[in-house]
């Protein structure tokens, strides 16, 4: 992320993702800012697979539509 910030690019948001194997808590996880640059976001999410069982590949394509539609509101300005 500095690396793109110092050659003069806009960074909207940078982070870690990861299946996840238990729910999260957003207000840990989502950083508005990064180090005080109120520009860019700092986010930990992933794929929570705390809830799949084996009988069906249809709920993880579920969590994964979920995870695209909770970054795409995170990095959309």
């Amino acid at each position: 992320m500095s690396y793109y910030q110092n050659k003069g690019y806009k960074v909207i948001a940078s982070g870690l993702l990861y299946p996840m194997e238990s729910p999260f808590e957003k207000a840990k996880c989502h950083a508005n800012h990064w180090f005080g640059n109120e520009s860019s976001k700092f986010i930990v999410d992933g794929i929570d697979l705390s809830q799949i069982d084996n009988d069906t590949d249809q709920k993880i394509s579920d969590f994964e539509k979920e995870f695209i539609v909770r970054i795409g509101g995170l990095i959309d300005p």
